[in-house]
């Protein structure tokens, strides 16, 4: 599973996989605490992940207008319109780098 394919998964498929890979339910991509849920799975991993999360401002994406979030979570990385949404991406691809 590559940083594409997660990119281009609707909300409700990458929700699934999310639920199949960790056992989280992640309501709609509002749900911080669903997303965060996702952080500390991975931090109770042997190895600790490295967390950066960041907003980046609407005049770096001409294109949409609007804000991006931006997520690393260890060597995995990915953006969205809100913080949980790249939270689970990131999350999803971090966990299957491993």
């Amino acid at each position: 599973m590559n940083n594409d394919y997660v990119m281009k998964l609707s909300d409700d498929e990458l929700f699934q996989l999310i639920k199949k890979q960790f056992g989280i339910t992640v309501k709609d991509k509002n749900d911080i605490k669903g997303a965060w849920e996702v952080v500390e799975k991975l931090q109770a991993k042997p190895l600790e992940y490295y967390i950066e999360i960041s907003r980046i401002p609407a005049i770096h994406f001409l294109d949409t207008k609007k804000s991006h979030w931006h997520v690393v979570l260890g060597d995995a990385f990915a953006h969205g319109d809100t913080a949980p949404l790249a939270i689970c991406r990131a999350g999803l691809l971090a966990a299957m780098g491993d």
